[in-house]
């Protein structure tokens, strides 16, 4: 199969992955839809105003198990589906202030086998900018008359886990990739500039690792590129289909930007979010980094 067959275009994924914004303001009160926004904490907290019948979750406190490093899955994952209003044949709208964010809870849907999920094609910025409704009340968690959700079993092929990078990182067979900034990816800088240097004891990347900053996908209004600039990206650096991708960044959220674009606009068959990211590797004692 040839590159050009196994990367479907933007245009054939756009309605299966995407939704853009005036097409979701004029769906807003269909009982099928939730549009849930993802808080970027610890970047200041939305105070812009919500879109009308949205649900605001907190990435870490309602995604997150609740003592250890990990996602809620099973019966946590009813319960935070049913209190948002949601059943397994609501399509959810993943949208949020920061674009990386939309892409997380996408992902972390389809990790949970939710199949009904699109994220808003340049997020709650592009909804302001296109001067669309916005309010300051949201739906209130355990408030919903949305019926049972019925839990699956993880994806777990869509996750790669710390040992599974460790063993597999000079397979040649596999490309990981660096979805953060240039500064953090030479080793300069252990986090974004705007945010505190810390969570990591070591700076530099993953032995081999390509990187493709993860901004690189957008526009400057937030949208994705079309896929022929994104095509041109990733297989300008070897990143092609025929291999395994693995993709992290600090600690999991760039990295879905990564996945979504192969996986749901380019049609790369074969990737996994390494959500540990360099929270776990910066840490982990005898791991082995590179500095560019």
């Amino acid at each position: 199969m040839t590159t050009s067959q196994t990367c479907r275009s933007l245009e054939e994924q756009s309605t299966d992955s995407l939704v853009e914004t005036h097409w979701l303001a004029q769906h807003l009160e269909d009982q099928d839809i939730r549009v849930i926004e993802i808080d970027p904490a610890p970047l200041p907290p939305n105070n812009i105003g919500h879109i009308p019948n949205s649900v605001v979750l907190d990435w870490r406190r309602d995604l997150w198990h609740g003592t250890s490093r990990d996602f809620v899955t099973g019966r946590d994952f009813q319960s935070l589906m049913e209190r948002s209003g949601v059943t397994n044949d609501t399509t959810v709208i993943c949208c949020s202030l920061v674009k990386q964010f939309s892409t997380y809870l996408f992902w972390f849907l389809r990790y949970n086998d939710h199949k009904k999920v699109k994220v808003l094609n340049g997020g709650l910025q592009k909804w302001i900018s296109d001067r669309l409704p916005l309010t300051s009340d949201v739906k209130t968690l355990g408030h919903s008359n949305a019926g049972f959700y019925r839990p699956a079993s993880p994806n777990i092929n869509m996750r790669a886990l710390r040992d599974y990078v460790l063993t597999n990182m000079r397979n040649r067979d596999l490309i990981l990739i660096d979805a953060r900034t240039p500064q953090e990816f030479r080793g300069e800088l252990i986090n974004v500039p705007e945010l505190p240097q810390e969570g990591s004891y070591c700076a530099g990347h993953i032995p081999g690792a390509e990187h493709v900053f993860f901004e690189e996908n957008f526009l400057p209004d937030g949208r994705f590129k079309p896929s022929r600039e994104l095509k041109q990206i990733y297989i300008s650096r070897g990143i092609r289909p025929d291999k395994e991708i693995v993709a992290y960044c600090r600690s999991g959220h760039r990295a879905t930007v990564i996945w979504f674009v192969l996986t749901q606009l380019l049609g790369y068959p074969n990737v996994r979010v390494y959500d540990g990211s360099w929270t776990e590797w910066g840490n982990l004692v005898g791991a082995p980094i590179e500095k560019a």
